[in-house]
């Protein structure tokens, strides 16, 4: 009984020493206000970069000649999110403006004839991206050679040929690509993209008016907000009226035929541009 008690006692007072011996814990906001030390001066190391860096900048824009200045060139001193250049949405604004375009043409599917002429178009913006066009297409026909060989040597009737003399017509336009290209890193150069789809009149050589379907698409380039050079694609869909060659009788008879045009002219604005 004596040795259990001594055992007893050895045993408690080996539990108090290794108690003692344990390191003091360390509390949650001594934590905390250790971390937080860490993160101000890491901050601190940030904006001394941050400041390093601007000033390296502010001496490189130092370094721009006069001649740069207002240039894309210009953009290679700039500082990400510190100095911001903006360009703006839209250059030119149509809403509620008239275009008045003057265009020269030629008709790219017409084997047997040359038609090239002058293309006028009138058209009304309702918003930057809606408006309604008039066009008229006035065309000269030259027969290419292979026309006048039917004709001479084979003895076969022209008149069996589709050829459009003008197109009267209104389409609706509708522009949804607009963007901007740089011009030799010296200037920028503001664009859009419409298509159109309208309907109107052919004048064949038969001095008869077809009923045609017309589509379009083109591309205006904006050299001032007044002012813009552009290039066009047209396609004409019709039926016209021929006359067939039947055992020496002309036959008259129908035929399907598709127009395609480009043109490269000029567009004026009316009115001046004072809401941009």
């Amino acid at each position: 009984m004596r040795w259990l008690f001594l055992i007893i006692i050895l045993t408690t007072m080996n539990l108090k020493t290794f108690a003692q011996s344990e390191p003091p814990s360390v509390s949650g906001d001594d934590a905390n206000i250790e971390l937080e030390a860490l993160y101000d001066e890491f901050d601190k190391e940030e904006d001394k970069k941050a400041e390093d860096e601007q000033v390296k900048k502010q001496k490189e824009r130092e370094t721009v000649q006069k001649s740069e200045m207002g240039t894309l060139a210009e953009l290679k001193v700039l500082s990400p999110f510190d100095d911001i250049a903006v360009i703006q949405r839209r250059y030119m604004p149509k809403t509620n403006r008239f275009e008045f375009s003057a265009a020269l043409g030629n008709s790219l599917n017409n084997a047997f004839f040359n038609n090239w002429g002058a293309i006028g178009r009138v058209a009304y913006y309702l918003t930057e991206k809606h408006g309604l066009e008039f066009q008229f297409f006035w065309l000269n026909s030259n027969e290419r050679a292979i026309t006048e060989s039917l004709r001479n040597d084979q003895s076969v009737q022209t008149r069996s040929l589709v050829v459009p003399e003008n197109y009267k017509g209104i389409s609706y336009k509708y522009v949804p690509v607009y963007g901007k290209i740089a011009l030799f890193n010296k200037r920028i150069i503001p664009f859009d993209l419409y298509f159109s789809v309208g309907g109107g009149l052919t004048n064949t050589g038969l001095e008869e008016e077809e009923s045609t379907i017309n589509l379009g698409t083109g591309q205006q380039f904006y050299i001032t907000k007044a002012m813009a050079l552009r290039w066009d694609f047209a396609l004409n869909v019709y039926t016209a009226d021929i006359y067939e060659d039947n055992n020496g009788t002309l036959k008259k008879s129908t035929k399907a035929q598709t127009d395609l045009f480009i043109a490269l002219g000029v567009s004026y604005y009316w009115p001046g541009a004072t809401y941009r």
